[in-house]
């Protein structure tokens, strides 16, 4: 019965050598035929040479003919079967190393279904296994996980958080497997969904009403604001609005440059008192000696006040502060005049410098400290001495804290173990219903931070008391030693639920 079975086999051609020899050993077994695979037919057994050459023969049938070139000195099937072994099957160092680079460099391509990525992954492993290299379930976890495209981040994160007791092969398998039936099933939704011309990309799309105005009977707009109904108040037409009418001439104000407008002084007597903030584009005064450049001009003039009217030159700026008129300028500041009892800056054209003063040290050491220890750089902007000399207070500024704890924090490595809680407050304004607190938990392993809100600092216990129930793991809780936090009612409801409180100082001192 057994003689008659037929095995449909490829012959071996030298790739997968693994995959085939599972095979071949298989096939070897069911045959009885096993034991000559690994030593050689006792010559002196009759039964055992004639099924030793029926294990030749078989062997033969499942090698192609360019391996079989390559046998040309082996005539026995234990022979045929350990030169295979001893030429395909490298288990040496750098197959091994080899083996694992392909693993961790491998990467789910989109055409590639996520049970061929999988299978493909799987190979690479048995390869591994046929050298002699044990490798758990966490390992081959490990190396799918890291070939999967972004798009399945969000499967990997859900992974990764779960309980190192719940995580096995094929519990992970089998998540992957019903991640890209959804993400198929996503892709196909969002090609059938119809989309309109002007929709835009919105998170959560919903049906649109098409609004259709029933004057006009054109989409897009409803009868209130249909142009239809709008008369001009100009032209008497339908359609459009008095400030878009085409018949309507704007006249525009006349510009000559000769007609500037000029501000000047009318009146007897010797003027010499300006006003600041006139507005005017020109001015003019009838003290010539005030002018080192005069050019003759022509025009028309209109008359402002009876004091002159004062122009600042390029460069400089007018801030009007504390009921003074202050001109700054590059290198020095001049306060022109005070407000009067009449509303109006009024200036005398005696200025008085504030904030200007002349240095006759050229000692970059005084120049450093008077302009709030200043570097080099900008000493040399300002055209001042630089100094190379060392200066103990910079020295004492830039001095760094050293870092608080040596080498890395124990970390918890389950989630729901230990929270870390602060309190935040009172926050002006509150809430409507009157919270002005913000109570935070974060988990230690996973970074998981949940808020609430309270409206006073006694409601601590409360929230915790709800925290606990929901989180039944939670064995300490991290927090300041602020009094909130060891009151007697925190500490009743943590002893209740079994949680230890671990205070630290809130404020840490180097």
């Amino acid at each position: 019965m057994d003689a008659e079975l037929k095995y449909c086999v490829d012959q071996f051609d030298g790739a997968n050598f693994a995959v085939w020899a599972r095979r071949i050993e298989s096939i070897f077994v069911a045959k009885n035929l096993d034991k000559f695979l690994s030593k050689e037919a006792d010559e002196t057994k009759e039964n055992e040479v004639s099924a030793s050459k029926k294990a030749y023969a078989l062997m033969l049938s499942f090698l192609s003919d360019k391996v079989l070139l390559s046998l040309s000195y082996e005539n026995t099937c234990a022979s045929i079967f350990q030169k295979l072994k001893s030429t395909y099957l490298r288990d040496g160092a750098v197959n091994q190393i080899l083996i694992r680079k392909r693993l961790a460099m491998l990467k789910k391509k989109k055409e590639v279904s996520m049970q061929e990525n999988l299978n493909e992954v799987n190979g690479l492993v048995n390869q591994l296994k046929s050298c002699g290299v044990k490798i758990s379930d966490m390992d081959i976890i490990v190396y799918i996980l890291m070939s999967l495209p972004p798009e399945y981040d969000s499967t990997k994160s859900a992974i990764e958080n779960q309980p190192s007791e719940h995580v096995s092969l094929k519990f992970v398998v089998s998540i992957l497997l019903d991640a890209e039936a959804l993400l198929k099933d996503r892709r196909v939704s969002e090609t059938k969904a119809p989309r309109s011309e002007s929709s835009n990309d919105v998170a959560f799309p919903t049906n649109q009403r098409i609004v259709v105005c029933f004057k006009c009977n054109k989409k897009g707009h409803i009868a209130r604001f249909c142009d239809k109904t709008v008369v001009c108040h100009h032209c008497g037409k339908l359609g459009h609005k008095k400030r878009n009418c085409r018949y309507l001439t704007r006249k525009k104000p006349p510009f000559k440059e000769e007609a500037a407008a000029v501000s000047f002084v009318v009146g007897e007597g010797e003027v010499k008192k300006f006003i600041v903030d006139s507005g005017a584009t020109s001015h003019m005064c009838s003290q010539r000696e005030w002018f080192e450049e005069l050019k003759p001009s022509s025009g028309t003039v209109s008359c402002a006040a009876k004091s002159s009217l004062l122009e600042v030159a390029a460069g400089y700026s007018v801030l009007f502060k504390d009921n003074k008129v202050i001109v700054k300028g590059k290198n020095k500041t001049i306060v022109l005049c005070e407000l009067s009892s009449k509303g109006q800056y009024v200036s005398d054209f005696i200025p008085t410098v504030s904030n200007t003063f002349v240095a006759e040290t050229e000692e970059a050491e005084l120049w450093h400290r008077r302009l709030g220890h200043s570097g080099n750089h900008a000493l040399r902007k300002l055209g001042l001495p630089i100094s190379d000399s060392f200066c103990e207070n910079c020295v004492l500024a830039k001095q760094s804290a050293e870092p608080i704890g040596i080498g890395n924090r124990r970390r918890e490595s389950a989630p729901m173990r230990m929270i870390h809680s602060d309190l935040c407050g009172p926050v002006e304004p509150a809430t409507l219903s009157g919270e002005c607190y913000v109570l935070t938990f974060v988990d230690d392993y996973s970074r998981f931070c949940e808020v609430r809100l309270i409206k006073k600092k006694s409601d601590i216990a409360v929230e915790f008391n709800k925290f606990l129930k929901v989180n039944d793991t939670v064995k300490r809780i991290r927090c300041d030693n602020a009094k909130e936090y060891v009151s007697g009612e925190l500490q009743k409801v943590a002893r209740n639920a079994g949680v230890e409180i671990d205070p630290c100082p809130h404020i840490l001192l180097s």
